[in-house]
């Protein structure tokens, strides 16, 4: 194979799309003659000057290019297709040696052949479905995932019959379900001071009914004499409500008549001011 004759003049590489430089007769790939025409313009060869009106697509050159024997781009990876140059693109569209990322973002780069393997088994970004609550996380995730999974099922912490339950749903079994977990007596918020177990708080409400009834007492007796405090500060306040209303209605009796002043005279004193003959008027004193 004349290797030379289908290389780049540019590139050195097999031709792409090759176009040709009608004065000095080389062939470079298309994208080769667009770096030579923004640089130099000249051919890389022989500095012949290139117009571009004397470079053309050299379309007898694709055509043996399409024609040649050609191996696939991943021979070394273990793909044995051999075929024309001009079927290779097609190839490669479906060939198994391939490389490809993985669709998963999770960076890895491997052969199309392996992609089932790798999306279905090894990518710890696939996605899953948690088995619990049916969440769709990432494989890489499941672990902490559980750690705070709602509906995973843990054990009853005080080992009653409920072996496992949700963990969403511990809080509402400790509070109401749980036979062994202790609990406050009834009556805590009234003095009582026993704790203990669903069955023994209910032995201690039957057998403690006195004290339960005292420790009553007690806060009802402590309750009348808050209210009675209460009552006798509304008491005291209504008096002194009273006694400023009482006060409020002598002093208004001060300040709502009204006064009126006459003045005797009043055009000729007003001339008077006028002129400064007399500024000040003076008036007998009046009472209410």
């Amino acid at each position: 194979m004349p290797t030379d004759k289908f290389k780049c003049c540019a590139c050195k590489e097999i031709l792409r799309r090759p176009v040709k430089f009608e004065a000095c007769a080389h062939s470079c790939c298309s994208a080769c003659y667009s770096d030579i025409m923004s640089s130099t313009g000249r051919c890389p060869v022989d500095e012949t000057i290139l117009e571009r009106s004397e470079v053309t697509v050299d379309k007898q050159m694709q055509r043996e290019l399409d024609h040649l024997g050609v191996k696939c781009n991943y021979f070394e990876q273990g793909c044995q297709w051999t075929g024309l140059a001009m079927e290779l693109n097609e190839h490669l569209d479906e060939c198994q040696c391939r490389l490809v990322t993985c669709i998963y973002n999770c960076g890895v780069e491997f052969e199309v052949r392996y992609m089932e393997q790798h999306v279905t088994s090894d990518c710890p970004r696939r996605p899953v479905v948690c088995q619990f609550c049916q969440e769709k996380i990432e494989m890489h995730e499941q672990s902490s995932h559980m750690e705070t999974c709602k509906r995973f099922p843990i054990p009853c912490p005080n080992g009653c019959k409920k072996k496992e339950l949700p963990r969403e749903e511990l809080s509402a079994h400790l509070e109401t379900g749980c036979t062994k977990q202790t609990m406050n007596c009834p009556f805590t918020e009234h003095g009582c001071t026993f704790r203990g177990k669903k069955r023994e708080v209910r032995a201690h409400l039957n057998a403690e009914l006195p004290l339960h009834m005292l420790l009553l007492r007690e806060a009802f007796q402590a309750l009348h004499n808050v209210i009675d405090l209460q009552a006798q500060a509304v008491r005291e306040s209504q008096a002194t409500i009273k006694k400023l209303q009482l006060k409020l209605q002598r002093n208004e009796s001060y300040f709502e008549p009204s006064f009126i002043w006459r003045i005797d005279g009043y055009r000729e004193k007003v001339e008077e001011a006028q002129q400064g003959r007399k500024t000040t008027l003076f008036s007998s004193p009046f009472y209410r």
